[in-house]
């Protein structure tokens, strides 16, 4: 699966994708984004910090929710943040559960 992903967004479809939605016609409202996303992530990368994970958490953490919440937008529904929680705890688990195993 991991290939199939990698495949994918290494794709000329999603590297069309991306130049549309990266080439804003107000670079004052891009720029504002951007700022916002990396507020975003230094926020849930401080979290993680605080919560004793390791570093690798925070970005998989921020990737999930950007997921969410763009799939939300586009579907009109809540189930993306449902899912993406679940899928959290998951990681959360996974990358507390490894910080204590090596700590052993």
């Amino acid at each position: 699966m991991t290939a199939r992903v990698s495949a994918w967004t290494n794709s000329r479809r999603l590297q069309a994708c991306r130049s549309k939605s990266f080439t804003p016609n107000f670079p004052e409202v891009a720029a504002y984004a951007r700022e916002h996303k990396e507020a975003f992530q230094r926020y849930v990368a401080r979290l993680a910090q605080e919560a004793g994970a390791p570093a690798q958490l925070a970005p998989q953490l921020s990737i999930l929710a950007e997921g969410a919440q763009t799939t939300a937008a586009i579907a009109g529904s809540t189930d993306a943040a449902l899912q993406a929680r679940a899928a959290a705890e998951v990681l959360i688990d996974a990358a507390l559960s490894s910080r204590t195993a090596a700590a052993d």
